[in-house]
């Protein structure tokens, strides 16, 4: 079943950091050593950010806590509302796993 409710809101013009925490079966992901990539993609299916790894930082690693920071102030528009995002992990043996691994999250941008 698809997600209809956003996972977290923001106002256009956003450009603060969006904490995201990911979670397998509710239990935190240790994320040491792993490499964490972002894909965010606006409600037309245009890519923002395609496994991009820059924009991300990990905030608390064993409570698999990481934060995306938007590029700019015109990258989250709320004519462009819902985004979609997914994050990958690849270990150091090359293997990559999706959080979530069915449908992606949802990020609503409100206007001003």
């Amino acid at each position: 079943m698809p997600i209809v409710e956003a996972l977290t809101e923001v106002v256009e013009g956003w450009t603060n950091a969006l904490p995201f925490t990911l979670k397998a079966d509710d239990v935190a992901i240790d994320l040491t050593g792993l490499t964490v990539k972002i894909y965010l993609k606006d409600n037309r299916g245009a890519y923002l950010q395609n496994g991009t790894t820059g924009v991300l930082a990990v905030t608390n690693t064993t409570a698999g806590v990481l934060t995306y920071t938007p590029a700019s102030t015109s990258e989250l528009l709320a004519a462009r509302t819902p985004y979609k995002v997914r994050f990958s992990l690849t270990d150091s043996t090359g293997g990559i796993v999706y959080f979530p691994n069915i449908d992606e999250d949802l990020l609503k941008v409100n206007h001003v």
